[in-house]
């Protein structure tokens, strides 16, 4: 028994350490925003805990006040806490007015002060706004935000969900449904961080309405099996980062006379070498205008980025498109690969050289020889093929453009500039 008690006391000592660093940490950061804290019903095993962040509205002097509860509980290896909003606070209350039904939220989370790991969770029942207007509504299923974190903040993943919801605004409805995103994020000694991104959809489709909601919903926007992820490696002031989008489905009526429907769509990216400290230090000079005694360090901000062999690749660019009006039809599959590459240099040197002799380009396209086949460019493809700027073969028209040492050339071929 006396061994859990003091196991139990060394956690709740550790936590509290924790607590007043994490919130001397916050207050610092946020500057006008802080959190302020009181503890009730104290005893070895819980503690009652209320917190108050305070924060001046866009930048008035009119104060608002968010209060949020937590209850913790102290156990030997390992703390776990539990948390809610408290609702009865103005701010609160002047939410909730604009709600059919109160915002109720609530979460939880969990560290092993041993391992330096926890988890938490976090969740928004669903809601839906008073309907007064159709340029303001929103209705939800509900909000669920888990994850991981260790202690020190070397790591961290999280995941967001939500199974439905409809959003309206300016006499359109958007409806989404299956909506998941989640990220995670690795410190290393070496390398700033790594970070992964995934999000996905299962469909969303934007109508527009007429009149009344009751009016016919005329079918605008369809999306389906969307899936979107990132990733990023921040080196000491250089990085990379890969992206890939994928379509299962989408059709758009962009007015009476189109229609466009794209399946099976892929796009694949990587970015790299980019100076990210460069260009973080060169926004703020720019957000916060042209000080002279910051000029110089801009200078140099935008030598480190021409200096740095920026590369852009397209890994992928591909899928079925159709593209229908009155009397025109595109249809087909279409598929690219390309490059893009700066050469290193500095402002001195681009003042003195061509500037197009710095950067070298090259794609690689390809596209059913069919696509255009009830379209008027059918016929200048023919002219294209004939002079030598497309190859056909298996039912398709291959072609790559390459810019580089200042010259340019298609299938090949040469072009004057």
């Amino acid at each position: 028994m006396s061994t859990t008690l003091a196991a139990t006391w060394y956690i709740a000592s550790q936590y509290e350490q924790y607590r007043l660093n994490a919130l001397e940490r916050f207050n610092n950061q946020t500057g006008s925003t802080q959190l302020s804290h009181t503890i009730s019903d104290r005893n070895l095993f819980n503690h009652n805990e209320h917190y108050r962040i305070s924060a001046y509205a866009d930048g008035s002097n009119k104060l608002v006040e968010l209060q949020f509860n937590q209850q913790v509980k102290f156990y030997p290896g390992f703390v776990k806490a539990t948390y809610s909003i408290d609702t009865s606070s103005p701010s609160w209350q002047v939410v909730g007015q604009q709600l059919k039904q109160p915002l109720l939220n609530h979460g939880s989370w969990s560290a092993s002060i041993f391992s330096q790991q926890g988890n938490y969770r976090y969740q928004v029942d669903g809601f839906e706004s008073k309907p007064t207007s159709l340029d303001e509504y929103i209705s939800t299923g509900d909000i669920v935000v888990d994850g991981t974190f260790a202690l020190d903040l070397s790591e961290y993943s999280s995941q967001l969900s939500i199974a439905a919801a409809t959003i309206g605004f300016a006499q359109r409805v958007f409806e989404l449904e299956g909506l998941s995103a989640s990220s995670t994020m690795t410190l290393l000694d070496d390398i700033y961080d790594i970070n992964f991104s995934h999000s996905s959809i299962d469909s969303l489709t934007a109508y527009q309405l007429g009149n009344t909601t009751t009016a016919t919903k005329p079918l605008r926007f369809k999306l389906n099996d969307l899936k979107l992820s990132n990733g990023n490696l921040h080196r000491q002031g250089n990085s990379s980062s890969s992206t890939t989008l994928t379509i299962g489905a989408l059709a758009l009526s962009a007015n009476d006379d189109i229609d466009i429907t794209l399946t099976d769509a892929r796009l694949a990216t990587k970015v790299s070498n980019v100076a990210t400290s460069a260009y973080i230090n060169l926004a703020r000079f720019i957000q916060q205008g042209s000080q002279p005694d910051a000029l110089a360090s801009a200078l140099t901000d935008i030598d480190t980025i021409l200096a740095n062999n920026l590369q852009l690749d397209i890994q992928a660019f591909e899928g079925d498109i159709t593209l229908a009006s009155r009397d025109e039809k595109i249809a087909g599959h279409y598929a690219a690969i390309g490059q893009i590459v700066l050469h290193p240099t500095n402002l001195a040197q681009l003042q003195t050289s061509q500037p197009f002799a710095l950067i070298d380009a090259k794609l690689s396209l390809n596209f059913s020889d069919t696509m255009f086949s009830q379209h008027p460019l059918a016929t200048q493809l023919d002219n294209f093929e004939q002079h030598g700027f497309l190859n056909r073969a298996d039912g398709q028209f291959t072609t790559s453009v390459i810019f580089e040492n200042a010259q340019l050339s298609l299938n090949d071929q040469p072009l004057q500039l």
